[in-house]
């Protein structure tokens, strides 16, 4: 019974250590295509050495953040992203999966339909609920559009990478997001890092803003809901306040930044310069 119990030990172990090394070579792998080494006749050799043989691939990338620990940030992000490693590959088929400090890779060959993405997101989402009540890490994940051929696995990673770092922001205790979900704050968070470019629009948002610390106010919240219901009366009943108050609060966003809120032109790029900041 010792003798078994040791080669049980020491299988377990192997596996482990398998697993590791597979981890590694991926790992390497992913970092020349994102690194863009990995061109045509390389890129395939070296997909052809990790057994990629798959038609179609779909990129799974996730990040995690602790709800009630940060001063384990660190270290217990770590470990919970290899948790989730290991986890994915035992629950998606095919997927070949990686982790760092920082993130967990999948790399999942893709089907064609809804219902395959379906069935992914599903997953994932019994994976991100599972971790959150027993750790209490809150993990997002992003997924990316299905590839055409190996020479598009750079653009996915990318594309996977860019739809969590949002879909960290977006949702506050994690969640599951592909591009069609969150494309649109993906468009205002690369038009927000265009910090040098400073409309009129941009600056009456600043002044608005400004003018609501100083003084305590709620001015930018009156001007979101207006601009989203575009209507006077709605917007007044939204914000529990009498019609002649908006009103005023509207007169007083006039005259701080000279956008005349009458003229209809003037609100959708005001609405996205809001949205921006």
């Amino acid at each position: 019974s010792t003798i078994v119990g040791q080669a049980a030990l020491a299988l377990k172990n192997a596996l482990l250590s398998e697993e590791l090394l597979q981890q590694n070579e991926l790992s390497r792998f992913l970092r020349d295509v994102a690194a863009g080494r990995l061109v045509a006749g390389p890129l395939r050799e070296r997909a052809a050495v990790l057994g990629l043989e798959a038609r179609s691939y779909t990129f799974v990338v996730g990040a995690v953040e602790f709800e009630h620990e940060p001063t384990l940030e660190w270290e217990g992000a770590a470990l919970v992203l290899r948790q989730v490693a290991h986890s994915l590959s035992e629950r998606i088929p095919g997927a070949r999966c990686t982790a760092t400090v920082n993130e967990v890779i999948a790399l999942v060959p893709s089907s064609p339909g809804e219902e395959w993405l379906g069935s992914i997101r599903s997953e994932l989402a019994s994976l991100r609920e599972g971790l959150r009540k027993r750790l209490g890490a809150a993990v997002t994940f992003g997924i990316s559009a299905p590839t055409d051929s190996l020479e598009e696995l750079r653009t996915a990673l990318t594309e996977a990478r860019e739809v969590v770092s949002v879909g960290f922001v977006v949702g506050a205790s994690g969640g599951v997001f592909s591009l069609d979900d969150i494309g649109h704050r993906l468009l205002l968070s690369r038009a927000a890092d265009l910090i040098t470019v400073r409309d009129r629009y941009s600056v009456a948002i600043e002044t608005i803003a400004e003018y609501d610390r100083v003084k305590q106010a709620s001015l930018i919240e009156t001007l979101s809901v207006f601009l989203d219901l575009r209507n006077r009366n709605e917007a007044a009943r939204v914000l529990f306040v009498h019609r002649n108050t908006l009103g005023q609060r509207l007169a007083r966003i006039e005259s701080l930044t000279g956008v005349d809120l009458s003229d209809s032109a003037e609100w959708f790029p005001l609405q996205l310069a809001l949205n921006i900041h």
